[in-house]
């Protein structure tokens, strides 16, 4: 956020379903709802969403949001949460924002991770050949810097447990699960 509002260029405007009307945010504008047709959308380069009800969303946003990032190459980031993740996936609306996941996400039922809103303890990263020759990953300024700054890296609190990655995702890190974490 900090950089965003640093650098001008940037023009950052907030819906922030939760909060009531008239909420202060550092925002250029804040919205009132999801932009209704194709041209509100395409003024926008990317959607950052953390854990949002996508239920909210009626069918033909969803489906404008889709056609947006699929054929408009728009940027869309899904931060996933605890909150409306499970909720939403397993809504057969929500079909044409499942398609946007770059990984086949398990949902309630079919969990590896046993305690999907948390950890007691951060789990490490493992990063996959991808990961690591990521420069935009870097912690260093070289790989051996960055590889050497992320052994510091305790781990994560949360994760979304995923299946596999779809054709065509690239994946960079997993989160090494429960034992596995004390052995790593």
């Amino acid at each position: 956020r900090n950089v965003l509002q640093r650098d001008k260029s940037f023009a950052v405007d907030v819906l922030l379903a939760t909060a009531r009307r008239g909420a202060s945010q550092d925002a250029r504008r804040i919205l009132e709802s999801f932009p209704a047709t194709a041209e509100e959308l395409s003024a926008y380069d990317a959607v950052v969403a953390f854990d949002v009800d996508w239920r909210g969303l009626d069918p033909a946003s969803q489906t404008r949001l889709e056609r947006w990032v699929a054929r408009e190459s728009g940027g869309l980031f899904l931060v996933a949460g605890a909150v409306s993740m499970d909720a939403w996936l397993a809504d057969p609306q929500c079909a044409p924002l499942r398609t946007l996941l770059p990984v086949e996400p398990r949902r309630a039922g079919q969990l590896i991770v046993e305690e999907p809103t948390g950890f007691a303890d951060p789990h490490p990263l493992a990063f996959t050949r991808d990961g690591l020759d990521a420069e935009f990953l870097w912690l260093g300024a070289s790989r051996a810097a960055s590889e050497s700054a992320w052994r510091e890296f305790p781990g994560v609190y949360s994760c979304f447990d995923a299946r596999a990655a779809k054709p065509g995702a690239t994946v960079y890190a997993t989160v090494v699960p429960g034992d596995d974490a004390m052995r790593a």
